[in-house]
C-alpha cells in the first residue's frame, strides 16, 4: 500500500509541474513591430527651451525607421508622438515639441508611444551616445532698456536689464536683421547690444530671442526713436563770455515729424574745445542755445553732441 501511496504521489506532483508550467509556456510575446535593433540617438537641436511652454525640437539619429508606427520622442519620462515631416526633411531626422514642464534637464531619446506611463527599457528604442539632453529655461522677461529714445541711424549701446537673461540670447530689432544682433553681458545683471539702423517711425521694437527659437511670451519693448538732425549755426562769429550762442537743427527726412532735439532723455550739449555745456531750449522747437564757458581767448570749435 505505501508502494502505490508513492506512485500516486509522484503522478500528482507531475501533473502539477505540468498544469504549472503551461501558462509560463504561452505567456504573450512582444509584437514584431516593437522589436528595434541598431537605433542610435546622434544630436539633438535645439537642445534649449522655454520652461511652460512647448518647443519644436529635432532629434537626429540612424537606424531610424520613420514609418514605425509608434515610434516618438522621450523627454524624460513623456513620451510624445512625431509631428508631421516637412517634404525634403533629412531622412535621419524626425521632429517632435517638447513637453511643457518646469526648468531642469531631462535625457532625450527615442521610445514607443504607447498612451500609458513610460516604461523604462522596454519603450525605449534607441541607444544613446552618452547622453543627448535638453534643457528647460526660466522664461527670461527684460525690465528695462536705457536709453529709452535712440536714433534711427543705429549703432548706440542699448543697456538692457531683465529677469533670467541668459547667454545665447539675441537682440532683434524690428525691421533689422533677420538673425539679429549679439547680446554681451557686461555684469550678472546688465547686458549691452548694439542697436541697428531703422525706419524713421517715432516707434521701435526690440525682442529678446533665442538663437532657436523665440520668446516664449512674445514680449516686445518699446524703444522710442529720434531722426538724427543736421546742425546748422547761423550766428555771430565772435561772442564774449557768458553770451549765448543759437544753433538750429533740421531732420534729415523733411516728411518726418521734427523730434525736438532736447526730448525726454537727450543730453545735448555744446562742446567749445574740451569744455562740454548743455544745451538749453529755445522759443522754437528746432532750436537750442549754449552758454560759452570761460576758457582762452581766441578760436574755438564748438561741436553739438548727444552724450547718449
Amino acid at each position: 500500500m505505501a508502494r502505490r501511496r508513492s506512485t500516486s504521489s509522484v503522478g500528482w506532483v507531475l501533473q502539477l509541474a505540468f498544469l504549472l508550467a503551461v501558462p509560463l509556456a504561452v505567456q504573450p510575446v512582444q509584437p514584431s513591430s516593437r522589436t528595434v535593433r541598431g537605433v542610435v540617438l546622434g544630436s539633438v537641436f535645439p537642445n534649449v527651451g522655454t520652461a511652460h511652454s512647448f518647443t519644436a525640437v529635432t532629434l537626429y539619429g540612424s537606424g531610424l525607421n520613420r514609418n514605425l508606427p509608434t515610434l516618438g520622442c522621450r523627454f524624460g519620462e513623456h513620451v510624445n508622438a512625431l509631428q508631421s515631416t516637412a517634404p525634403g526633411a533629412r531622412e535621419d531626422s524626425v521632429n517632435c515639441l517638447s513637453p511643457s514642464l518646469g526648468p531642469g534637464f531631462v535625457i532625450v531619446g527615442f521610445a514607443h508611444t504607447t498612451g500609458n506611463t513610460y516604461a523604462p527599457g522596454k519603450d525605449d528604442i534607441s541607444q544613446e551616445q552618452g547622453y543627448n539632453v535638453f534643457e528647460f529655461n526660466q522664461p527670461w522677461r527684460v525690465t528695462s532698456v536705457f536709453p529709452e529714445e535712440t536714433y534711427t541711424s543705429g549703432g548706440q549701446l542699448l543697456v538692457i536689464q531683465g529677469q533670467h537673461v541668459r547667454t545665447g540670447l539675441r537682440c532683434h530689432f524690428l525691421g533689422g536683421a533677420p538673425s539679429g544682433v549679439p547680446l554681451h553681458f557686461v555684469s550678472s545683471a546688465l547686458a549691452v547690444c548694439e542697436t541697428e539702423a531703422g525706419s524713421p517711425r517715432s516707434n521701435g521694437v526690440l525682442m529678446l530671442q533665442h538663437e532657436s527659437h523665440a520668446a516664449p511670451d512674445g514680449q516686445q519693448v518699446t524703444v522710442r526713436h529720434r531722426v538724427m538732425p543736421e546742425i546748422t549755426y547761423t550766428g555771430r562769429s565772435t561772442a564774449t563770455f557768458g553770451d549765448t550762442i543759437t544753433v538750429s537743427s533740421s531732420a534729415v527726412d523733411e516728411a518726418a515729424v521734427l523730434i525736438h532735439v532736447l526730448s525726454l532723455q537727450s543730453r545735448t550739449g555744446c562742446q567749445f574745445g574740451g569744455v562740454w555745456v548743455a544745451a538749453s531750449a529755445q522759443s522754437s522747437p528746432g532750436d537750442l542755445g549754449c552758454t560759452i564757458p570761460a576758457s582762452k581767448i581766441g578760436y574755438v570749435q564748438v561741436v553739438v553732441s548727444d552724450l547718449h
